[in-house]
C-alpha cells in the first residue's frame, strides 16, 4: 500500500475531501489500567511517541465502508480496528440470524450458512473493501502437522486453491479447530462459545470455513477481495487505544482515523468503534435483521460481551492500559486539483486540518 500524508482522499463529481493532520505535539492521559499488572504496558510516555509518529501516516477513512480488521497490534498499515475484525463481526450476526429464527437448540450447517455467505460476499465485499480474516505463521503450522497425520503425506504451506476432494473436509475441519487461529479474540470464541454469549462455536467454525472455501474457489482477480493475512510472530501489544474522531464541520463527521498499530518497533492495540458500529448498522443489519425485532440491539450487546471477554482474559490486552485517541478535525476550502476530468473540476475541495489529542476513556467492562 502506498502511503501520503494525508489522511482522507475522496474523489467523486461532486467533491474532493483533502485531509491532514496537524503537527501539534497530541496530549495523553491514562484511561484506564489493565486487569493484570505487567511491567511491559506503555506509560504515558510512550502512548505519546507512538502516537505521534503515527500522525505520519494516519488516514480518514468511511465508516461503514471500511474493511474492519482485528484489533491485534501486529497490523502495519493504517486500519480500522473491532475484535476479530470482518470475521467475528459477521460470525455473531449469522449466530442471531439461525438463533432467532430456528432457536437455540437447533444444529447450523454449512449448508445452511452457504448461500447467505455468498449472498454477503456478492453484494458487500469487493476488491475496495475486501474481507479480512488472519491467523499466524506458528498457529498454522500446528495445523499442518495435524494434517499431514490425516492425509498421510507432508504438508508446509497453505494451499491458495480447494485441497483434493478427499482432503478437503480435512483441511477445513483442522483449520477452524480453537487452538489454530491466530487470532486470540477468535481462537477464544471457539474454546469458550457459552462465555462469548454463544450456545456453540458451530456457527464461527463454519464461518472460518466458508472464509477458506470461498478463498480457495475465488479466481487470481477475485482474491483480491479477501483481505487474509498470515502473521509473523508472537502477539505483542503494550496498550489498548479506542480511536475516535470529532468534527465542528459535517465533511468528515462519518469518518473514523486509521492508525498503524505497528509501527517503527511500537505496537498498540487499534479499536475503531464508531467504523464497527457503522458496519452493523449499515451492513449487517439490513441485511441479516429483515423482520427481526431488535435485531441491531442484539447485535451490539452480543459483540460488547465478547469484547469485554477478550480484554478480561485475552493476554496481553488484559494486563495493559486503555487510552482514547481521539482526532479534531477543521474544514478550509480549498481549490479542486486540477483534473482531465470535466466533472470533478467543477468540484469543491476542503482540507480538514486535524489534531490529535489522547483523552481519558472509561473501561468496556
Amino acid at each position: 500500500m502506498k502511503r501520503i500524508n494525508i489522511a482522507c482522499l475522496i474523489f467523486s463529481s461532486v467533491a474532493v475531501l483533502a485531509c491532514s493532520l496537524s503537527r501539534q505535539e497530541p496530549t495523553v492521559s491514562l484511561a484506564a489500567p489493565g486487569v493484570l499488572s505487567s511491567a511491559d504496558k506503555f506509560n504515558l510516555t510512550q502512548v505519546l511517541d507512538h502516537a505521534t509518529s503515527a500522525l505520519l501516516n494516519a488516514e480518514l477513512k468511511k465508516n461503514g465502508n471500511t474493511t474492519l480488521s482485528c484489533v491485534d497490534a501486529r497490523h502495519d498499515d493504517p486500519m480500522h480496528g473491532s475484535p476479530g475484525g470482518d470475521l467475528a463481526e459477521i460470525a455473531a450476526a449469522f449466530y442471531l440470524y439461525f438463533r432467532n429464527w430456528r432457536g437455540p437448540s437447533a444444529t447450523v450447517t454449512m449448508a445452511d450458512m452457504r448461500p447467505l455467505f455468498k449472498d454477503f460476499l456478492n453484494r458487500f465485499i469487493s476488491e475496495q473493501r475486501p474481507l479480512y480474516f488472519h491467523t499466524d505463521d506458528t498457529k498454522l503450522r500446528v495445523a499442518f502437522e495435524r494434517i499431514a497425520q490425516r492425509v498421510g503425506r507432508s504438508v508446509s504451506v497453505l494451499p491458495v486453491s480447494s485441497p483434493a476432494q478427499n482432503e478437503t473436509e480435512i483441511w477445513l475441519d483442522e483449520l477452524s479447530k480453537s487452538d489454530v487461529q491466530g487470532c486470540g479474540h477468535i481462537r477464544l470464541m471457539i474454546a469458550d462459545p457459552q462465555g462469548y454469549g454463544l450456545d456453540s462455536n458451530a456457527v464461527i467454525r463454519n464461518v472460518i470455513k466458508l472464509f477458506y472455501e470461498q478463498w480457495w474457489a475465488a479466481s487470481p482477480q477475485d482474491k483480491h477481495k479477501f483481505d487474509f493475512v498470515v502473521k509473523i510472530g508472537g502477539l505483542i501489544g503494550r496498550a489498548v487505544a479506542i480511536v475516535s474522531s470529532t468534527s465542528a464541520n459535517d465533511s468528515c463527521a462519518s469518518y473514523s482515523p486509521a492508525i498503524i498499530p505497528s509501527l517503527l518497533g511500537s505496537s498498540m492495540f487499534v479499536y475503531t468503534p464508531a467504523s464497527a458500529q457503522a458496519f452493523r448498522t449499515q451492513i449487517l443489519t439490513p441485511f441479516f435483521g429483515t423482520n427481526i425485532q431488535g435485531f441491531a440491539a442484539s447485535l451490539e450487546a452480543l459483540l460488547s460481551k465478547q469484547l469485554n471477554q477478550t480484554l478480561y482474559f485475552l493476554p496481553p490486552a488484559n494486563s495493559i492500559d486503555l487510552f482514547t485517541v481521539e482526532f479534531s478535525s477543521v474544514a478550509v476550502a480549498q481549490s479542486p486539483p486540477a483534473s482531465d476530468n470535466a466533472a470533478s473540476k467543477t468540484s469543491t475541495g476542503y482540507i480538514l486540518a486535524s489534531t490529535l489529542i489522547l483523552i481519558l476513556a472509561t473501561m468496556l467492562f
